[in-house]
This record gives C-alpha cells, sequence and structure tokens, in this order.
C-alpha cells in the first residue's frame, strides 16, 4: 500500500534520507556528463584532423 511517495513500512525519515541520495547521485550524474561533453568539445578538433589525414593516407 502506498501513501503520498512513501510504502507501507516505510518510515517518512527513510524516504526523506532516499530522495536526498538520489537527488545527490543525479548531480553527480550531470556533473559527469557536462565534463564529458566539454572534453569531446576540447578534442574535437584534434579527432577532425585525425580523420582527415587517415582519409588523405588512404586515398
Amino acid at each position: 500500500m502506498r501513501y503520498d511517495y512513501a510504502r507501507l513500512g516505510e518510515t517518512p525519515e527513510l524516504f526523506r534520507e532516499t530522495e536526498e541520495w538520489t537527488k545527490k547521485e543525479l548531480e553527480k550524474i550531470k556533473k559527469t556528463e557536462k565534463a564529458r561533453e566539454q572534453v569531446m568539445e576540447s578534442i574535437q578538433p584534434l579527432l577532425d584532423k585525425k580523420r582527415e589525414k587517415i582519409i588523405c593516407s588512404q586515398e
């Protein structure tokens, strides 16, 4: 049986702790994804040059 978002037998404190933990984990994931995007943007010109060199060497 559910009441609001907590299940029967689950204390409100446990529910709040779980909610806080989930929010923290989502923030970590967002930071990681943002950092990954920044790294990919910074190395993209190098990858493009490498790709051009490989294509030119195959021709």
